[in-house]
């Protein structure tokens, strides 16, 4: 766990003196080891193992980092977003979903799996603040608004989606009760 720690923290600030993106070369790196190296299931061992220290760091900061009065004049903007964002995540999977010619339960609720976002999207507006002081403070609290919006709606859409497509125990529970006892 600490090789792992340092490995990163070291590889942040050498990628941050060398003027990369560091949450793109993470997420690159990540999709490398699990899908073109032997490594992958040790790497996802090793991130659930870590994932609640590190998102209990990273989704601290971003709370601590939220500037309240300023999300106060921001929320109709970021309801907005949140809203618009769902419109188009409804509209594509559709769309795709039709042109896919996926089964009827998928076509209308596929797309609520893909609601909820968070993890870049704070990075994102995270760097946006520091690197943009003018306007960076807003679009960091409109930013992380708009994903707390998305991830208390977003965990319900996908359970009502898996329960109404019958992928949850509760479906098989309630097939089990429709069928009549053999007597």
């Amino acid at each position: 766990m600490l090789v792992f720690v340092a490995l990163g923290l070291v590889m942040t600030q050498v990628l941050d003196y060398l003027r990369f993106d560091w949450l793109l070369i993470f997420i690159t790196a990540g999709f490398v080891v699990q899908n073109l190296s032997a490594q992958g299931d040790k790497f996802l061992e090793e991130i659930d193992r870590l994932g609640e220290i590190v998102y209990v760091i990273f989704f601290a900061t971003a709370g601590a980092h939220l500037d309240l009065p300023l999300l106060a004049k921001l929320w109709p903007a970021a309801l907005a977003l949140t809203l618009s964002r769902a419109g188009c995540t409804w509209l594509t999977a559709r769309v795709s979903s039709r042109l896919a010619e996926d089964p009827p339960t998928l076509r209308r609720w596929g797309w609520a799996g893909l609601v909820s976002q968070a993890g870049l999207a704070l990075g994102i507006a995270g760097k946006i603040q520091k690197e943009h002081p003018g306007y960076g403070a807003g679009f960091a609290a409109m930013a992380v608004a708009t994903v707390a919006m998305n991830e208390l709606v977003g965990p319900i859409l996908f359970k009502t989606a898996l329960d109404r497509t019958g992928e949850t125990a509760r479906h098989g529970e309630a097939e089990a009760e429709e069928q009549p006892a053999a007597t």
